[in-house]
């Protein structure tokens, strides 16, 4: 668009389509008619696009994000081609989130985002908040066959979320990592 675009995570389909997340403060950015979400909706908003296998079309493309900051940083498709995605928001009343996911409340700061899109980018299945009252960023996102999800990032939050059991329950000081396995987000909630 007109503005700053980054995009900061990629996939190929099995076609050999190109998937690529990011952020857009572009208005303007290019999104397709039956998108998700075709309006820019903050000063940074988070963007999923779909170009085909030579790069020479956009096949779809969609904003994702809420009045304030978003930004998708990681990806990952599954065997049906839905793309999850994951960032950081500071949008705390409008980011968009699915009935039935782990956390449908911003918690503080910038929360980690995880979302999921139809293989058409149309639609929004699930998509949950994760974070404590601090800041979280995604720094890695993988599926599993069972279509959980594994997210991994830094925080500052005391409160980030953790489950019994759990290696480390303990915040450590200043900023630590975290890594969170999430249901498959249809059911977004932590598995124990």
């Amino acid at each position: 668009g007109s503005s700053a675009d980054r995009a900061y995570a990629l996939a190929l389909d099995a076609s050999g389509a190109v998937v690529v997340s990011g952020g857009t403060r572009s208005s303007n950015f290019p999104t397709t008619p039956l998108a998700y979400d075709t309006t820019h909706n903050g000063y940074w908003d988070a963007f999923v696009a779909k170009l085909n296998a030579s790069g020479g079309a956009l096949v779809w493309s969609t904003f994702l994000g809420g009045t304030l900051d978003a930004r998708a940083y990681v990806l990952a498709l599954d065997a049906a081609g839905s793309v999850v995605v994951g960032g950081e928001t500071a949008s705390f009343f409008d980011f968009p989130t699915t009935a039935g996911a782990y956390d449908t409340t911003q918690n503080g700061g910038f929360d980690v985002f995880v979302a999921q899109l139809s293989p058409s980018g149309s639609a929004l299945p699930g998509s949950t908040f994760l974070g404590g009252a601090g800041d979280e960023s995604p720094t890695g996102l993988a599926l599993i066959a069972s279509g959980a999800v594994v997210v991994s990032g830094h925080t500052n939050s005391s409160g980030f979320p953790t489950t019994g059991g759990a290696y480390d329950t303990t915040f450590n000081l200043s900023t630590d990592a975290f890594i969170a396995k999430l249901a498959p987000l249809t059911n977004s909630r932590l598995p124990r």
